[in-house]
């Protein structure tokens, strides 16, 4: 296709996604898709959540993926402290950017954000906000940052409050952000605590009444 001069964007991706599902070809299905997500930033159509929606749910093809590649093992790991796998002993690799990664990683962020704006359909899950909306509150919170900055430690307040909740009656534990956020400014380490609002006036969640702010 790309010989013939057609530019792979995000509908030419989805139509070769659906011909893999329909011609049950995980094999490419799976190239492809990783070849979509180095093209395209965000995802801004229906189309584009249908077919992954698709995907997700025809579990058959894990399977056959799996049989084709019978050496091919899954098993549960941990990655132990010192970054290696549990399992087959590989070592993470610790990526350390530079000032120019950074700022780079910076602009193609607020870009994704600006171009939301112009769109009323990208609207995160649990979420009540427009395009508009979102780059307003985004813009503030650079503000925000550069009054009260910089920090030394930014804590992900949902993955931390959920860490280890997945059993029966686990819930969004409060605690365990306020166990790590004391621990940490005892060590002297200025810390941003970044909790999404759906959070918050929930029975689930348990907050504190002072000092909580969205």
């Amino acid at each position: 296709m790309r010989s013939h001069g057609i530019e792979f964007d995000e509908s030419v991706y989805c139509y070769i996604l659906n011909a893999c599902i329909n011609g049950s070809n995980p094999d490419q299905f799976i190239r492809s898709l990783n070849e979509m997500l180095k093209e395209v930033e965000v995802l801004q159509t229906e189309e584009s959540i249908e077919v992954l929606q698709r995907f997700s749910f025809l579990s058959l093809f894990i399977f056959t993926v799996m049989s084709r590649n019978p050496r091919w093992v899954l098993r549960e790991c941990q990655i132990l402290s010192s970054g290696v796998c549990s399992v087959c002993g590989s070592t993470m690799s610790k990526l350390t950017l530079s000032v120019t990664d950074k700022r780079d990683i910076a602009q193609k962020v607020e870009r994704l954000i600006e171009s939301s704006r112009k769109s009323m359909k990208l609207q995160s899950i649990g979420s009540k906000e427009s395009g508009p909306d979102r780059l307003k509150n985004f813009l503030e919170f650079k503000e925000f940052l550069k009054k009260k900055g910089p920090y030394d430690i930014l804590l992900d307040g949902a993955n931390i409050a959920h860490y280890k909740q997945n059993f029966e009656g686990g819930s969004f534990d409060y605690n365990q952000i306020d166990m790590l956020a004391t621990y940490l400014i005892s060590q002297g380490y200025k810390i941003l605590i970044v909790l999404h609002e759906h959070h918050f006036g929930k029975d689930y969640t348990t907050l504190p009444e002072v000092g909580c702010r969205r």
